[in-house]
């Protein structure tokens, strides 16, 4: 119930695991969602679903009535008001008639008598239909999900869960696929001329969160160059609120061009790793395999005459467990 079984991670596990172990007392979680439906037990509760920052439980009670409940990570930032946030964001949608699930009870407080930040919501009919995606990594492509190879050979708890991760994948692949389909004002607005800067910028601005400012110092630089086709239509001439010296831009242009060649190196690396992930997440069935090409890989590029490859090795491995600064 409390642990992450949803995949495994090549470095720093230890530290990936703890911070998704949030222990709660489930007595008192099924007290407070039997008492928010007007029932007057929970009978089964079940893990359905682990995502990038929660972890998703079904709650059937003594009559089959059934209800949904979210529980955030510890990384699960900011504290509080992301849950008060969701919450508040359900009620509203709902109150203007948008068909979302209405929220049952809810906490922010982790020392509340559950031990934890909740959420209860009603359980769609059929099976739930949550679009996040259900894996920590967004899929690198458009292929259909697939069960796990090992599949066959599973105990049928674990196929249970398997056939439940598989088809949460599937609703977040069809939904993607039917989005761009169907959601024609969507794809209007994305045809705007200077969407892409404008995007660039708001993503790069939350990179920070990971300790990476050299995109978004690279895409302010970017905007004060093309400062002229953003400035919005209507407002007369509006002036950049930034400017950067020309000896300012030659330092950093010659930093950015070296972060990116580092990161195109890491990124080939992490490919040769069964596609693990910033964090180094991977599929569980793949998590053996991985962890030896990893210790292969760190071995044959020690051995290599690639100074640049090398250098990456004798400094910090990036894939080796290390100290994290919070």
């Amino acid at each position: 119930m409390f642990s992450y079984t949803s995949g495994r991670y090549v470095y720093n596990e230890k530290k990936r695991l703890a911070e998704r172990n949030v222990e709660f007392d489930i007595e008192a979680l099924k007290l407070i969602a039997a008492e928010s439906v007007g029932r007057q037990k929970v009978s089964r509760m079940k893990k359905l679903a682990e995502g990038g920052f929660n972890r998703v439980f079904l709650l059937i009670m003594g009559d089959g009535f059934e209800a949904i409940v979210k529980i955030p990570y510890h990384i699960t930032v900011p504290k509080y008001f992301t849950t008060e946030s969701e919450a508040a964001t359900l009620d509203f949608l709902q109150s203007k008639g948008v068909p979302v699930p209405r929220v049952y009870a809810w906490s922010s407080k982790s020392d509340d008598a559950v031990g934890t930040e909740y959420i209860i919501m009603e359980k769609a009919p059929g099976n739930p239909a949550l679009f996040d995606n259900p894996d920590p990594t967004p899929p690198k492509d458009f292929a259909a999900p697939s069960l796990p190879e090992n599949y066959a050979s599973l105990n049928p708890e674990e196929t249970s869960y398997a056939d439940e991760l598989h088809r949460r994948r599937m609703l977040f692949y069809l939904y993607m696929i039917f989005n761009g389909k169907d959601n024609k004002d969507h794809f209007s607005a994305m045809r705007t001329l200077v969407l892409a800067q404008r995007q660039h910028l708001i993503e790069r601005a939350g990179m920070e969160w990971t300790g990476n400012t050299v995109t978004l110092e690279g895409a302010l630089r970017r905007v004060v160059d093309g400062w002229g086709l953003l400035a919005l239509e209507g407002h007369g001439k509006v002036e950049c609120p930034i400017s950067f010296s020309v000896e300012e831009s030659e330092a950093f242009f010659e930093l950015e061009e070296k972060w990116f060649k580092g990161n195109i190196l890491v990124e080939h690396w992490k490919k040769q790793l069964d596609g693990m992930s910033g964090d180094g997440w991977v599929r569980s069935e793949v998590f053996e395999g991985a962890t030896e090409k990893n210790r292969q890989l760190k071995e044959w590029i020690e051995i290599r005459d690639d100074d640049e490859d090398r250098a990456c090795v004798e400094g910090v491995w990036p894939f080796d467990d290390r100290e994290e600064v919070e």
